[in-house]
C-alpha cells in the first residue's frame, strides 16, 4: 500500500475491490460462497494478499470512527502510509524491527496488531 503503483490494485474496480465485493456480496454474483461477508472477505484478502489489504474489522471501525461501510478506508490508509515521505511507513518497520519479527510480516500487519492492541486496551477497566 506504501507504493502509488498499489492504487490501481485496491481503487474501485480494480482487482482487489472486485474481489472483495464478490466475496462480501455487496453486490449480486452467482456462485457466491455462503457465509461470507465484509469481515470475512477482508480477512481473506489481508491473509491473501498481507502486504497490500489491511484488516477491517469492528475494532478497526470503532478505533479509527470509520462508517459501517466504508470503501475509502484503503485509500485514506495508503495516503497515511506515504504521507511525509512515508514516515508512518517508517515508524511501522521500526515498530516490527524493535519486535523482532522479519521482513516477511508487513507493516500493514503490524499496523493491524497495534490498532487491535490499542482498542482492546479502551475497554479495559485499571487494575491498580
Amino acid at each position: 500500500m506504501e507504493d502509488p503503483r498499489s492504487d490501481a490494485l485496491i481503487a474501485e474496480g480494480g482487482p482487489a475491490w472486485e474481489f472483495w465485493e464478490r466475496l462480501a456480496g455487496t453486490k449480486q454474483y452467482p456462485g457466491k460462497l455462503d457465509g461470507s461477508g465484509p469481515v470475512v472477505a477482508g480477512k481473506l484478502l489481508a491473509r491473501k494478499r498481507p502486504h497490500l489489504i489491511p484488516i477491517y474489522d469492528i475494532c478497526i471501525k470503532q478505533l479509527f470512527e470509520r462508517p459501517k461501510t466504508d470503501h475509502s478506508f484503503w485509500a485514506v490508509l495508503a495516503a497515511a502510509l506515504r504521507a511525509h515521505n512515508g514516515a508512518f511507513y517508517d515508524q511501522l518497520a521500526r515498530f516490527r524491527n524493535k519486535a523482532g519479527i522479519g521482513e516477511d510480516i508487513g507493516v500493514l500487519r503490524v499496523f493491524d496488531v497495534i490498532a487491535w492492541m490499542h482498542q482492546g486496551r479502551q475497554g479495559q477497566v485499571p487494575t491498580s
